[in-house]
């Protein structure tokens, strides 16, 4: 369209015409060109009047977002599962994973990696002093510090999504996936103001999980059964 526009005073030479028309909506554009540099003049007219890009906030808006928080009914049955998927990532050779890495200069002590949950956890338990063979209570106390770490990581991950009003919280059962799935189908494909006062009945859902983790909750507080002493504790998972 540009070109099209330009072709008559392209034709007729009549540079100053053109440049006129750049002018009226970006004058600063219009000073910089050199004379009869056509291409140009297309190029900058085409950016001049095309609608400005909206970054940050404002460009987040213009998408209709719908976020969700997966949120277990049972706030001890997943402190659970997270207990037992330390121990399965031990069985399957965290130990050895980073003694490996640490060996071969492929993970720093003080590195992002080294600072994560279970890399730190691990070295602080290969660089103990006075380390023994044999030692089950110094194990068993590396094993209960690796999943308090991973349960705390958790319950502040919670309480970070609780802080947001933009997240829908929901209930999961991860046996229940597709239904979980489904539910969050028909949510997705209501209209933006049916989905908006849906959003805003979660407040249950919430207080639910809170209530949980207080003293004087519903639930007793979760007791890891990794904190029984020595390899007793070890041995439960």
């Amino acid at each position: 369209q540009v070109e099209e526009e330009l072709r008559p005073f392209r034709e007729a030479m009549d540079w100053k015409g053109a440049l006129h028309i750049l002018a009226d909506v970006a004058p600063d554009r219009a000073e910089k060109l050199q004379c009869n540099d056509w291409r140009r003049l297309a190029r900058h007219l085409e950016a001049a009047r095309a609608p400005p890009q909206r970054s940050g906030r404002a460009a987040r808006d213009a998408y209709d977002f719908r976020t969700f928080f997966l949120c277990p009914a049972d706030r001890n049955a997943l402190f659970q599962r997270i207990d037992m998927r330390c121990m399965a990532m031990l069985r399957a050779g965290l130990l050895e994973e980073t003694a490996a890495l640490l060996e071969s200069r492929s993970l720093g002590i003080e590195s992002s990696g080294g600072l994560a949950i279970g890399y730190r956890q691990v070295i602080e338990y290969l660089a103990r002093l006075d380390p023994k063979d044999g030692d089950v209570e110094a194990f068993a106390g590396f094993v209960r510090t690796f999943a308090s770490a991973t349960r705390s990581y958790a319950r502040s991950q919670a309480q970070w999504f609780s802080r947001d009003s933009s997240f829908m919280w929901l209930p999961a059962d991860p046996n229940s996936v597709q239904s979980v799935a489904d539910q969050i189908a028909r949510l997705v494909s209501l209209p933006r103001a049916e989905f908006d006062a849906a959003r805003g009945s979660d407040a249950g859902v919430r207080d639910a999980w809170v209530a949980q983790g207080a003293p004087q909750g519903p639930q007793p507080v979760y007791a890891s059964r990794l904190d029984r002493s020595g390899a007793d504790g070890v041995e439960a998972l």
